[in-house]
């Protein structure tokens, strides 16, 4: 079949796998993200790995764009014609640009395409066999810790009809505008409480699925381009690459990458992680292809980066600013021009963060909750990118490695920055130790470049060499992954999470749609309030709150703060009319009666 008809063709159908699963608004983005892929291909005459990794800085960046076009425009993401005309503005880009721009000429790596389409279809299929488990096993995995902050920040993004400026100020939430615009192309009207609740939930954990979707095929093409500079060559021989590709795009799943987001509920983080991958790509890619588009495009993420997790932003300017001598050489036209504005958008990060460093420090020494940081990993990956720079044969992969290294030595002079902030013997707090997850997963898939070597290797003392290299990656990966504390994520997922377990989730629905306030409480196990009643009851406050006003408490901070003091519940009790408490205390009546009187609340007992 021809190509240009079998590309449409294998989109098209990679799209209606994805509506069936997650949907057809989240559906969306990885059409967007496809057809901008192909237009970037064509225009720029890039390879496919280049191509994707555009494709996601542009997908995003144009969500973005029509998220904060909305609220100017007096339109409201709440009408679903508007959601619908932001999810669909990547793919009308994306057509406007192929009509409209010459065909450049594409380097072919023709196993790349397939194997991204089987990546996709991989993580997908995944997400089905969570979701076929049971009720509640689709979402319970995305309503653990910060999770439950992003569902309201993105009804935030609702209430005030999309993106604005203030919002962007003062917190990064482009994560939660997609979230909101995903939710809101699925219908929110007319649902009762408990249920708009679940759909908002399904809006983000959808939202995941895709961001999933969209690093594993990242993690495969940072390895496909970093492969494809072999001995300065463009040609890749075997199927070495095409395999470490796989192998690299096995990486969200492991508890070290996707594991620690749901853990914590990294949903913010999640999409900063999409994007400073791609602009890692875009490192690579930009060293063997010497594209002005591309070094633009990389120094463009860096601002894109301030929406999403500000921080990272830096580690952006040291790789451009690596990049812009031998776009300043070039004799190609306009490439003066093209690195002047690489130059002029690698500096609006760091410009931002100098501003705004006082309110970044503030938050940085904010302490909380996470799994323990890797800095033993992070200087690992140093110390191999280090070594793939100094033993390369091939100039390209020489670059390309000092590429990469500026951006982690950028990095870890910002994470350094950061662990100083914290006080005294516990360096990382929580904003810092997220950033340091963050910088050593984006780096991860260079523990798999040894193998990808070894696979493409003719000559017998390299190969032996990439093994023991391999070996220690392998090695340090699974020691990293030994020490977080969630064990295979996607096993965990289906039966059914942690806390919420699974199993609560129907009951979050029937109670919250009889459509007044309510909370548990002994109801996990019947006799006492624990952990499990403390994230059940954020998520019932989720549904009623704003209905029922609290005379000034806030019911949400309550539900997730609550330490099981009875009184603490007549309190609450006083404060929310008709309260009713669901437990599986047969006694708790009389309790609350002698207790609360004579505003004691409704007690339900439900087996």
């Amino acid at each position: 079949m021809n190509r240009l008809v079998l590309r449409p063709v294998c989109v098209l159908l990679v799209a209606l796998v994805t509506s069936l699963v997650v949907g057809l608004p989240a559906a969306l983005i990885l059409l967007g993200t496809a057809c901008l892929r192909f237009a970037t291909g064509r225009t720029l005459g890039v390879s496919a790995a280049a191509a994707w990794a555009a494709a996601v800085v542009l997908e995003i960046g144009v969500l973005l764009a029509g998220l904060m076009a909305l609220p100017v425009l007096g339109l409201d993401i709440l009408t679903r014609p508007a959601a619908a005309v932001v999810l669909l503005l990547p793919v009308l880009v994306a057509a406007a640009s192929l009509l409209r721009a010459r065909v450049a000429s594409e380097e072919p790596t023709p196993w790349l395409d397939p194997t991204l389409g089987g990546i996709c279809i991989g993580v997908l299929a995944a997400a089905q066999w969570v979701q076929q488990k049971g009720p509640g096993t689709g979402v319970a995995w995305a309503m653990s810790g910060d999770a439950r902050n992003h569902v309201l920040l993105a009804r935030g993004v609702i209430d005030d009809g999309g993106l604005t400026l203030t919002t962007l100020r003062h917190y990064p939430a482009t994560s939660d505008g997609v979230a909101a615009a995903v939710a809101a192309l699925g219908g929110r009207t007319g649902r009762l409480p408990g249920a708009l609740l679940l759909h908002d939930v399904n809006a983000l954990a959808h939202s995941y699925v895709v961001m999933a979707v969209l690093l594993s095929g990242l993690f495969a093409c940072a390895v496909a381009a970093a492969a494809s500079t072999r001995d300065g060559s463009t040609l890749l021989h075997g199927p070495g690459p095409a395999v470490a590709a796989v192998v690299a795009s096995v990486l969200p799943v492991t508890a070290l990458v996707s594991g620690t987001a749901l853990h914590d509920g990294f949903f913010s983080a999640y999409l900063g992680l999409v994007v400073l991958l791609a602009a890692v790509v875009l490192m690579v890619v930009a060293v063997r292809e010497g594209s002005g588009p591309i070094v633009v495009l990389l120094a463009s993420t860096g601002p894109l980066l301030l929406t999403v997790w500000s921080v990272l932003s830096l580690l952006v300017p040291p790789a451009v600013l690596v990049l812009l001598p031998r776009l300043v050489r070039s004799t190609r036209p306009k490439a003066a021009a093209l690195a002047l504005a690489a130059a002029a958008l690698a500096l609006i990060a760091p410009a931002v963060v100098a501003v705004n460093h006082t309110e970044l420090a503030a938050a940085f020494v904010l302490p909380g909750g996470l799994t323990r940081p890797h800095e033993q990993l992070l200087t690992a990956l140093v110390l191999l990118t280090a070594g793939s720079a100094t033993l390369a044969h091939a100039p390209l992969r020489q670059r390309a490695s000092l590429t990469l290294l500026a951006a982690l030595t950028g990095g870890g002079v910002v994470l350094m920055a950061l662990a100083a902030v914290g006080p005294g013997p516990a360096r990382w707090q929580y904003y810092g130790g997220k950033t340091l997850w963050l910088v050593t997963a984006s780096f991860l898939w260079i523990l798999v470049m040894p193998g990808a070597d070894l696979a493409m290797s003719r000559r017998r003392g390299k190969g032996i060499a990439a093994i023991g290299a391999a070996a220690l990656g392998a090695v340090a990966l699974a020691a990293a992954d030994m020490s977080t504390p969630l064990k295979n994520p996607l096993q965990l997922a289906a039966e059914g999470w942690d806390q919420p377990v699974a199993a609560d989730v129907p009951a979050l629905r029937r109670f919250g749609d009889a459509g007044t306030p309510y909370i548990f409480w002994h109801w996990s196990d019947g006799s006492t309030y624990t952990g499990e009643d403390r994230i059940d009851n954020f998520w019932a406050v989720a549904a009623w709150d704003g209905a029922a006003p609290a005379n000034g408490l806030d019911p949400v901070r309550w539900g997730y703060e609550s330490s099981g003091d009875p009184q603490q519940l007549c309190t609450l009790a006083s404060a929310v009319p008709g309260l009713r408490v669901v437990t599986r205390d047969p006694k708790l009546q009389a309790d609350l009666v002698a207790r609360c009187a004579p505003a004691a609340p409704q007690v339900v007992v439900d087996s």
